[in-house]
């Protein structure tokens, strides 16, 4: 095949592209996830460029959940951080591109599992704990059987010879399942069943596996069905059934899983839609904090609670009307007195 030579004779601005980005993300990234990120590098270069996603939405002519998805793919990449205010995306923060190559040189460590929370304490605030990902040596996984079977099967899956950088990621979940290979095989469905083709992707569900306990295929088919049931209802009850979930919102999902059952969970996320009218994470946690705090654990705990609160309220207003003080908010206000915990969250 003739060699190519490449030159230029271009002498205006230029966005300057890592040449690391090229190497490694960009194989993997879908024309949306290019595009967007192409645009925000040009957007750094002149202030006058009015950024947002609209303005992307009709600059690429595509949907606003292809922008978001794309923004979303970016920030599960390390590569850029999302900043929302009020429900809504306010700030993007492109991030120094993670170092791949020394991410898998360097000595494996095993990140420290924290103990299990009683039932009967505050649970959300935590971050996810994963297992490091492990040194990959490819010369020496080129040598075993498993891992040549592995990338057969990952290349007529997904129909396409993998780059070095892809074998790498491979190599990890290899490694860190433990070179299982019906586990391995069950990965690399499970991922591309359901549109996700990033082998770094698959790095993150193979950590996430084997941080949960997950030792075999029924141990990982019976936690992600429960799982998917538990996150497609409360994307339902937030009204986004039109996208995924973001890492930060899977944090908290699972954090509430763990602590509450689904139906408490959905009367939270359905206090937050009728408070707010809007979705928000944050709400809703702030919520179920206040009721693990109080020892709720059922509907019936919830709705003794709002009797309680309920009673409180009209000895207060009456305490307040015979000393001839307003009533600081009518019964119509019911379970509205959220929004001083809300306010107190984001305080803190």
């Amino acid at each position: 095949m003739k060699k190519l030579t490449l030159h230029t004779r271009n002498t205006v601005s230029s966005v300057e592209i890592p040449v690391d980005f090229i190497d490694c993300y960009m194989p993997e990234a879908s024309a949306e996830a290019l595009k967007v990120y192409l645009y925000l590098q040009r957007a750094l270069l002149d202030p006058s460029v009015i950024l947002s996603v609209q303005d992307m939405v009709d600059l690429f002519d595509v949907t606003q959940n292809k922008v978001l998805q794309a923004l979303h793919y970016w920030e599960q990449q390390g590569v850029l951080s999302l900043d929302f205010s009020d429900g809504s995306l306010s700030d993007i923060t492109l991030l120094p591109l993670p170092d791949r190559n020394a991410r898998t040189q360097a000595p494996s460590v095993k990140a420290e599992k924290p103990e299990p929370l009683p039932a009967n304490v505050r649970p959300i605030r935590q971050e996810a704990v994963q297992d490091a990902v492990p040194p990959v040596d490819l010369t020496e996984l080129y040598r075993e059987s498993g891992f040549a079977d592995l990338l057969k099967l990952a290349e007529y899956l997904l129909k396409k010879q993998l780059t070095a950088s892809q074998q790498r990621s491979l190599g990890a979940c290899y490694l860190l399942l433990g070179k299982d290979p019906d586990l391995l095989e069950y990965l690399l469905e499970y991922c591309i069943d359901n549109g996700h083709t990033s082998f770094r992707y698959m790095e993150k569900v193979a950590q996430t596996w084997i941080s949960e306990g997950y030792r075999s295929v029924e141990e990982v088919k019976e936690k992600t069905q429960q799982r998917s049931k538990t996150v497609y209802s409360i994307m339902k009850a937030f009204g986004l059934q039109n996208r995924e979930p973001v890492q930060q919102e899977l944090v908290f999902i699972k954090a509430w899983s763990e602590h509450f059952d689904l139906p408490v969970i959905l009367e939270a996320c359905g206090r937050t839609m009728s408070n707010l009218h809007m979705p928000d994470f944050k709400y809703t946690n702030a919520i179920l904090d206040r009721w693990g705090a109080l020892g709720v654990r059922s509907l019936q705990d919830v709705a003794e609670l709002d009797v309680k609160r309920e009673d409180g309220k009209k000895a207060g207003n009456g305490r307040k009307k015979a000393s001839g003080q307003a009533p600081a908010r009518s019964s119509a206000a019911r379970l509205t007195d959220y929004d001083g915990l809300f306010a107190e969250y984001y305080s803190s």
